[in-house]
């Protein structure tokens, strides 16, 4: 058995619980007061950008495109407000609602890769969000592993002098 110290330390399960909705939360009518087909439309378009992890982002999105006066009255009506951050309301209705439309099925099923720094298996799920933000979820082509050592915080040397700054990138550049 792996023992798993961080999400960035993972290569077999997804970074993230998955989540499954309760319908329920999609018959919200005090959000679906103002819920429109191009709030439809976002979800849509989430799920094709973010796969996977397209939940985490959406009340943003959702926020950009409602009134803020419209979603200030909705978080003043709406009771479950009262009880919950209206965030996650918003985030489990915005689920909710994706698969009562079956936009959830349009979400890829991660791959199970080989890394080519490693030669360990990993499933593309296994990356945690700020990874897959950069890479792209066409590009998860390395573990979260190797990234996180190779290429993140902690990495590289603040010692190299200009000249060797610049080979590495005339190395590197050649190599890409």
């Amino acid at each position: 058995m792996v023992i798993t110290v961080s999400i960035y330390d993972n290569r077999e399960e997804p970074a993230y619980r998955g989540n499954s909705w309760e319908l329920e939360y999609s018959n919200n009518p005090h959000i679906l007061k103002w819920w429109s087909p191009a709030h439809d439309e976002l979800l849509a378009r989430q799920m094709n950008e973010e796969q996977w992890h397209w939940y985490w982002g959406i009340t943003d999105k959702i926020l950009a495109i409602t009134p803020p006066e419209t979603v200030e009255a909705w978080k003043a009506e709406d009771p479950l407000c009262r009880r919950w951050a209206w965030y996650n309301i918003l985030m489990n209705f915005a689920g909710a609602r994706a698969d009562k439309l079956g936009l959830t099925e349009a979400i890829r099923k991660p791959e199970w890769k080989i890394c080519p720094l490693c030669n360990h298996p990993f499933v593309e799920d296994s990356l945690p969000g700020p990874l897959t933000e950069r890479l792209g979820f066409d590009n998860l082509d390395f573990c979260a592993p190797c990234l996180s050592t190779r290429c993140l915080q902690g990495t590289g040397s603040d010692d190299l002098s200009r000249e060797e700054t610049l080979d590495y990138l005339r190395e590197l550049a050649n190599a890409l």
